[in-house]
């Protein structure tokens, strides 16, 4: 309220948003500074008048009006007023359950789904932090919820794995390893080929999370096996090992590539015998940049690193060995480390030993490592088992849909070899319809189709020996061979040396055609004319007989044949049974006998029932576990910084023991210490001397 006039005789008050602003107009716009007005044209006014006759005040006008609140509402300041409402709680709730934690993403969620509600920030943070603790309430059970929950899958399913380890005095949990049945059969399918490697940070008890993964007939990565170790020794890796082959029996993997860890290799010589161990060549170029730049300068180490690549892209093994021992004497300061590192497993890196067998194109453990990030991207190292079993299974159950629909889209037939120009070569196609005729553009259009075959071609005894000469000296220097599709990957030689000689018919070279189709259909086919027994069929046609009994001697019975298919077969005798026991209930029921067939159903499960006892007693004990032991790793503790003062006294250490280190034999230690002016020694000035003293 504000006086707004007066008289002689009165006085006249008005709201102090009375009234409409109306700007200054001034010729000079720099003059002019625009301000916030309060006018709202409230209508409230009091005219007072004060008479001397009377001496009292009378009140002649009162407009008791406000066009605008009084008092400011209480609700921006009220903590009560500040609290986030029941269905926005339910939406962070639902928001943390499937894994979006961030106050930033959450906050702009509610602003998309509430619109027109304020959200404040501190409500915010404490209503995902309750979210938070109600998925972790059962934080001291949590190895025996994951029992529980592999067990109930393995109820559901029998042909699930589960097999775990427990400490003998309070059973605590030190190994796990589980294997689904859709696992089980990609191991029967695909085992020849495994790639095994090891994650840690994924679980807050600093668990080892050990991932076995192969190749599929589509050349994806497809998880075949998980295990959860408490370390990772020697005892541990065979321990998983030999869990797997109780489960998949007799099917070993051919090949197995795992990086360069002693203890990994060893279980794996153990327990998998018969299969040949591969080194990663990236962990393999890791570990030379590693332990060997700083004893080389950065040119030496270059062209060293030049040098190994070259010597192990070799096809030849005598010429990889001349190539080897020239490479250690050229290089005497790290002989040491080639002795002791590389040459001892050369057979498990150098391609001349490796390219003999069936790797899928793979010379590292590069598929594990991917899937490692995915598991990374998913759980952190304060996450609970649980919630990385569960973070496992989703990631296979959207590999096992991303395939069912690849497969699908594969059986239908989309593109055919009129629309491959414009399927793969749709801009060339595009530029050709502009410039040229319609004839001409047919024939180009023809070139691009007939790019797509493939020509094959006899090859006579003499090229075949000139070949085998050529292939000698093929080398390729730059990075890995397997990396380069153009060139060679193994030796003609090599392959010819896999048979025996008299098997050796004739030897075809496949090469991509350039010319026109029916070019292709003039060379003479191959046809197959002999028996399991080599006796020749007669045929009609004088083509040439080639004998290919040699195939059969590849995989023998560990193609996927009808035994296999029948391992897990557990499914199939479900249906088969319920399907009888359904015609056996609708014949009781018309023969009036379902009180017999109830009675010959109970004798049979009180007969058989004892032995299945033991087997759900143990899963009832086995539920009642403790959770694993948090280790300590070795080394700093992470996200912590040694302080100066532990750099210097390890480096007075190695001074002291100068023996115990490699490195104070070839190179010298600086000591940034404070020196005596007066005696020349570390760790003291002139003033504290002893020297002095004395």
């Amino acid at each position: 309220m504000r006086k707004f006039s007066t008289t002689k005789f009165g006085v006249c008050w008005e709201c102090s948003c009375a009234g409409k602003y109306q700007a200054k107009k001034v010729l000079d716009p720099n003059n002019q500074r625009n301000r916030r007005s309060k006018a709202t044209e409230c209508e409230w006014k009091v005219n007072a008048n004060f008479s001397k006759r009377t001496s009292m005040i009378s009140f002649t006008t009162v407009v008791d009006k406000h066009t605008h609140p009084l008092v400011p509402s209480p609700a921006t300041n009220i903590a009560r007023y500040r609290k986030l409402g029941n269905d926005m709680v339910e939406f962070i709730e639902f928001c943390v359950h499937h894994g979006v934690t961030s106050a930033q993403s959450i906050g702009r969620l509610l602003k998309g789904k509430f619109p027109g509600r304020k959200v404040y920030q501190k409500a915010l943070y404490n209503a995902i932090q309750v979210a938070k603790k109600k998925l972790v309430t059962r934080v001291e059970f949590d190895a025996a919820d994951l029992m529980k929950q592999l067990y109930s899958r393995r109820a559901e399913d029998s042909r699930w794995f589960v097999e775990a380890k427990f400490e003998k005095n309070e059973r605590r949990l030190c190994g796990l390893v589980w294997l689904s049945p859709e696992q089980q059969i990609l191991w029967t399918r695909y085992h020849d080929v495994l790639f095994f490697d090891t994650t840690s940070r994924t679980n807050k008890y600093n668990m080892v999370a050990c991932f076995f993964v192969v190749v599929d007939n589509c050349n994806r990565t497809r998880l075949v096996a998980t295990a959860l170790l408490e370390d990772e020794t020697e005892n541990s890796f065979s321990w998983a090992l030999q869990m797997i082959k109780k489960c998949m029996g007799s099917l070993t993997p051919k090949v197995v590539f795992t990086d360069s860890d002693p203890a990994m290799i060893s279980a794996i010589n153990l327990e998998f015998s018969d299969s040949i161990h591969c080194l990663c060549i990236f962990h393999l170029d890791l570990n030379l940049k590693k332990n060997l730049r700083n004893k080389l300068s950065s040119i030496e180490f270059k062209e060293f690193r030049e040098a190994f690549f070259k010597c192990r892209n070799i096809l030849v093994s005598s010429v990889f060995e001349s190539q080897w021992e020239s490479l250690k004497v050229e290089y005497p300061s790290i002989s040491g480390y080639i002795k002791r590192q590389l040459d001892p497993f050369k057979h498990k890196w150098a391609i001349c030993y490796t390219n003999n067998q069936f790797t899928a194109g793979a010379n590292s453990t590069q598929r594990v490592e991917s899937f490692n990030r995915k598991i990374h991207d998913c759980v952190r190292s304060s996450s609970s088992l649980l919630e990385l079993t569960k973070e496992i299974q989703d990631l296979l159950d959207k590999e096992a849909e991303y395939v069912r629909v690849e497969e699908y889209k594969e059986q239908i037939p989309m593109i055919g070899l009129p629309t491959i120009s414009k399927t793969y070569f749709n801009s060339i196609e595009t530029v050709v319809s502009r410039s040229l005729l319609p004839a001409m553009v047919f024939v180009v259009c023809k070139q691009m189709q007939e790019c797509f075959y493939y020509d094959c071609f006899r090859m006579d005894s003499t090229v075949v020996d000139l070949i085998v000469e050529e292939q000698v000296n093929i080398n390729n220097i730059e990075g890995a061979r397997e990396d380069n599709y153009d060139i060679t990957k193994i030796c003609l030689a090599d392959i010819i040396s896999t048979v025996r000689q008299e098997q050796v018919i004739e030897i075809w070279r496949v090469v991509i055609s350039y010319n026109f189709v029916d070019d292709i259909w003039k060379q003479s086919p191959i046809t197959i004319c002999a028996n399991s027994d080599e006796t020749h069929v007669p045929c009609d046609v004088e083509y040439p007989i080639c004998k290919f009994d040699h195939i059969k001697q590849v995989r023998k019975t560990e193609v996927y044949s009808q035994t296999l298919r029948e391992v897990n077969n557990t499914r199939q005798k479900y249906g088969r049974a319920q399907g009888i026991m359904r015609k056996v209930l609708d014949i009781a029921i018309a023969t009036d006998s379902y009180d017999e067939l109830m009675g010959i159903c109970h004798g049979f499960i009180l007969d058989k029932q004892g032995n299945q006892e033991p087997d759900t007693i143990t899963d009832e004990i086995e539920c009642n576990i403790k959770n694993p032991v948090v280790s300590t790793r070795k080394g700093r503790p992470p996200g912590r910084a040694k302080s100066n003062v532990e750099v210097q006294d390890q480096r007075a250490k190695k001074m002291r023991h100068p023996q115990t280190s490699e490195i104070t034999n070839e190179y010298e230690i600086k000591d940034n210490r404070k020196t005596c002016q007066n005696c020349g020694n570390k760790g003291h000035n002139r003033a504290t001397c002893k020297i002095n003293q004395g």
